[in-house]
């Protein structure tokens, strides 16, 4: 009887340090610390008194599956030397049996909780768990009547609670499932609105989506739910969905005070003037929204565990992602506001040069300059303070004007007239070539180098509108009647006309250019003597616009430049990144407005294998232009070339060397240059009326990485857009 009293202490002593080790460990089988020390001590014990009177073997094979399980050396020796145990036991007799079949369950159950220490509650307990059941459901077999009937009534006990706990969440969490859908579409809604400007449907959107929040965030704090947060699986679910309840009505709620101290309608400009202390009005209020999307985004980073439900997972990893698609967007809006002053002129005069340019003339970027504005800002304050033509510029009496520091841009474009004049200055139609580099901020300093130089003033920045540009700017002035032009143009009209209508309703040259003119010169004065609409509806007008490359803007300022770069109105090259982006550009050679007429396809293949990668780029200019019919400033060249005849250099920009060029499959003559870092296959076409030419570059290169999205292929910017057709392999 002693004896037995001895073995009982012992065991009860190894059951009670058997559940302080797995408290100890540091596991997680319900993601809340108090519930998991009370569940792991719990669960120590309980296991070394219902398996002390388990057979060896089952204990043995438990430990088998420890060895197998382990991590690293230290489990691997536990598991062993519990294995080794329990095999003892099978040696023993009763007494002493019991005391080793204890002490192989304990080191055994350390072993395998082990395995998952560092994780939630790792994927290797949906093997460890379910045999450790049978061994214990074995053990308690074992046990003297009295004994087992008191084991199996605590185990039973545990899964009728752990299973009523269960289902009341279940009931809570289905109740609550259109709320948490509700506010999750409303919050989604609130950032679509966002990125588009519209604050006032945010708004709307975020108090609804703040509302439905709140409500789930009381029925999962429910009183009624706390028994399941000691219950491995549903806790981590109960748990995370309180968790993301209760921060996103945090967050919403927060979102939507800040909405509310955001006024748009003030920031717009009334007859020449925008208001800048209205601007800095909302930089308090939109970074507190920015500090707050990033809190809402770190709580659904948060959430996230291994063992969510996979509906459950997949909603949250989907608002995620709309939220982490917002971040930037958020930044991007602090930093306009935060740089917007000095933009405007707030810390002195800012002088900015606009070109408006035409792709019925093609160039590199964004098409050719025509007119030109010189606008000046001073703390608000909008003034047109010149204007003129292209060929105003190019006439100004300056002998040495020269390209400065922009050694490799000569390098490629320097023998085309940016450098072909005595002692290396620029030729004298130098500002009808101005936009033929296709990197946007090339051409805004080169402009800012030149103007000076061509009887302007130093420059702040850059901004290009093309003829679609000036139809937006036209849907806020309304039709505009300006002199010489032989109809009223409105924002339907105005791209027709300019890129087309206007060569055959005016065929007389001088009387054209003077329309011209006329046009872009009434539109900004328009805009500057009425009234804009606010930051949302020009947002929703331009956005469309920036992103199909009709405006580009560049500027001095770094920082300024950096917000630019941001906001997509850079029009910069992509910086090549081993994925295999290209580009293509189109300039038009022939000195005439035949490319309103082109049509342009582009077909490109990239594939990746064994460390290489390779592409084939095929552009096809598709000359739809007219033999006869039209004048002879659209159809015919400076080359001699009959009329219709469209004349292009094109030029394809890769991440390595060409090593095959054709044109119609026969070899090219072509030229090969860098620019930006990348390298450029150029080729003069010359295409006759009604046909159509291919150019055909290929590449490839050492490439230790496979891409990991699809290729981007930048450009050609063209008066109809250009069919784009990418293959991956």
């Amino acid at each position: 009887m002693h004896g037995l009293t001895f073995y009982r202490s012992m065991i009860a002593l190894i059951a009670f340090a058997c559940g302080v080790a797995l408290a100890g460990l540091g596991g997680s089988p319900t993601g809340t610390v108090p519930a998991d020390i009370a569940l792991l001590f719990a669960t120590g014990v309980f296991v070394v008194i219902a398996c002390s009177r388990a057979p060896w073997w089952a204990i043995t094979i438990v430990g088998g599956v420890a060895c197998a399980l382990a991590g690293d050396l230290a489990f691997l020796v536990l598991s062993i030397v519990g294995t080794v145990a329990a095999i003892v036991a099978g040696q023993q007799r009763e007494g002493r049996s019991d005391l080793w079949s204890a002490l192989a369950a304990g080191i055994v159950t350390v072993a395998l909780c082990g395995v998952d220490v560092g994780s939630s509650f790792g994927a290797s307990s949906l093997i460890a768990i379910p045999i450790g059941f049978i061994a214990i459901v074995i053990g308690i077999a074992h046990q003297p009547s009295h004994r087992r009937k008191r084991l199996a009534q605590i185990m039973g006990g545990a899964l009728v609670a752990g299973t009523l706990a269960v289902a009341i969440f279940g009931l809570v969490a289905n109740s609550a499932r259109s709320e948490l859908s509700d506010a999750r579409n409303g919050a989604r809604r609130g950032l679509d609105a966002l990125a588009t400007g519209d604050v006032d449907t945010a708004r709307s959107e975020f108090a609804a989506a703040h509302e439905a929040f709140t409500s789930a965030s009381e029925s999962f704090d429910s009183q009624l739910l706390w028994p399941v947060r000691i219950v491995p699986i549903a806790a981590q679910n109960a748990s995370s969905l309180r968790t993301l309840s209760i921060g996103a009505r945090d967050a919403t709620g927060r979102i939507n005070e800040a909405l509310s101290q955001i006024d748009l309608d003030t920031v717009r400009i009334v007859d020449g003037q925008l208001d800048v202390d209205a601007v800095r009005a909302l930089q308090a209020p939109l970074v507190v929204l920015q500090s707050t999307i990033d809190d809402l985004d770190r709580v659904l980073v948060e959430v996230r565990d291994p063992w969510l439900i996979g509906a459950f997972d997949r909603r949250i990893t989907e608002f995620r992602d709309d939220v982490e698609s917002y971040r930037a967007q958020a930044a991007t809006a602090v930093a306009a506001v935060e740089r917007a002053p000095e933009i405007l002129g707030a810390g002195g005069k800012r002088v900015y040069f606009i070109a408006f340019t035409t792709p019925a003339e093609s160039r590199g970027s964004i098409g050719f300059m025509g007119n030109w504005a010189e606008l000046t800002v001073t703390d608000g304050r909008f003034e047109m303070t010149r204007f003129g033509r292209a060929t105003d510029l190019n006439d100004f009496p300056n002998p040495d004007r020269a390209v400065t520091d922009f050694d490799g841009f000569l390098d490629r474009y320097g023998g085309y007239g940016f450098n072909t004049g005595p002692r290396g200055t620029t030729a004298p139609f130098v500002w009808q070539i101005m936009t033929m580099s296709p990197n946007f901020p090339t051409v805004g300093r080169l402009i800012a180098d030149l103007y000076p130089q061509s009887g302007g003033q130093q420059i702040d920045g850059v901004f290009a509108l093309d003829p679609a540009a000036l139809g937006g700017l036209l849907s806020f002035t309304g039709p505009i009647d300006a002199e010489g032009i032989p109809n009223v143009l409105d924002a339907d009209n105005v791209e027709e006309f300019l890129n087309v209508a206007q060569y055959i309703e005016l065929p007389d040259k001088p009387g054209r250019i003077d329309a011209l003119e006329a046009v872009a010169e009434t539109t900004v004065s328009e805009i500057l003597d009425g009234a804009l609409p606010g930051p949302t509806e020009i947002g929703r007008t331009f956005g469309p616009l920036v992103r199909d490359h009709h405006v580009a803007a560049w500027f001095a300022d770094p920082d300024d430049q950096e917000l630019a770069a941001n906001l997509k109105m850079d029009h910069a090259l992509p910086v090549i990144d081993g994925n295999g982006d290209i580009a293509v550009a189109i300039n038009n050679s022939g000195a005439s407005k035949i490319d309103a007429y082109a049509i342009v396809d582009v077909a490109y293949r990239r594939a990746w294998s064994d460390g290489r990668l390779a592409g084939s780029v095929d552009v096809t200019i598709d000359n739809g232009a007219p033999a006869v019919g039209l004048p002879p400033y659209v159809i015919s060249n400076a080359l001699g070339e009959p009329e219709g005849t469209n004349i292009s250099y094109v030029s394809v920009f890769l991440p390595f060397t060409a090593s095959l060029v054709t044109v119609d499959g026969v070899a090219a003559d072509v030229e090969l240059s860098a620019e930006q870092g990348w390298s450029v296959a150029s080729v003069f076409l010359t295409i006759a009326s009604g046909e159509a030419q291919t150019i055909h570059v290929e590449y490839a290169g050492a490439s230790s990485a496979e891409p990991t999205r699809p290729p981007v292929v930048f450009g050609p910017d063209t008066r109809h857009p250009a069919t784009v057709t990418v293959t991956s392999g």
